[in-house]
């Protein structure tokens, strides 16, 4: 039997970004606004569908990661949302950094799909976007019982 298997990750805002949103905006433009700028990754959770957690959080150099959300206004390109995932990890007590992955994104609902070039796309559904924090979920149900 499949076991349904979740994670959200915490990000933490580590730049600033400029976005203002007007009360005439939709709440997806807004998200869309509040998710420009650079995140980085603060602790991981598993959830399994019985409602038990494990919390990984990330060592030094693994936060030094981030998550890079632009948009730019121009409408001659076909993607102009565009990410890059920068990845830090330790090995042999040195930290490395990995090769960025960069990709396209967008909001649908409450949907976060992210689109890395020659992956399957992302789906994660958000939990919490304010200016500081970014709380996601994304099923997986690729491990079994």
């Amino acid at each position: 039997m499949s076991r349904w298997y979740f994670f959200y990750s915490v990000l933490i805002l580590s730049l600033f970004f400029t976005s203002c949103s007007s009360d005439d905006k939709n709440e997806s433009e807004s998200v869309t606004n509040l998710l420009i700028g650079n995140w980085k990754l603060n602790k991981q959770v598993y959830v399994c569908s019985s409602g038990s957690e494990q919390v990984f959080e990330f060592d030094s150099c693994s936060k030094q990661s981030e998550y890079s959300f632009t948009i730019h206004n121009n409408p001659n390109l076909e993607d102009d949302r565009n990410l890059i995932i920068t990845t830090y990890y330790l090995e042999n007590g040195n930290c490395n950094e990995g090769v960025p992955q960069n990709g396209t994104w967008s909001v649908d609902g409450d949907n976060l799909i992210i689109k890395i070039n020659g992956q399957p796309n992302v789906i994660a559904t958000l939990l919490e976007v304010t200016k500081n924090t970014l709380r996601i979920i994304e099923n997986d149900d690729r491990l079994n019982d």
